[in-house]
């Protein structure tokens, strides 16, 4: 999954993905792992091949090489498949 920070002044390399790795779901929320800190309060938008999630940081804590962000979910949008193609 790539993780996207957005909408935070003042913070310089907003907007670039990091790589990160969700460990948990709830119908709320997410915990992931990222190799970078990202700044509570932050806007982000966690992607992958089928589904796009959009959230805020609740909270964002150092743990073995990496972080854990506990992340608030506002809006998940599954992203559609390329048309299958139908029987004859």
């Amino acid at each position: 999954m790539l993780v996207k920070v957005g909408s935070l002044l003042g913070v310089p390399d907003v907007g670039k993905p990091i790589a990160g790795v969700v460990l948990d779901m709830s119908g709320s929320g997410v915990r992931l792992a990222t190799s970078l800190p990202v700044p509570v309060g932050a806007e982000v938008e966690i992607a992958d091949n089928r589904t796009m999630m959009l959230g805020e940081i609740l909270r964002c804590e150092p743990e073995g090489e990496g972080y854990i962000a506990a992340v608030r979910v506002s809006e998940v949008t599954v992203i559609e498949d390329a048309p299958t193609p139908r029987a004859r």
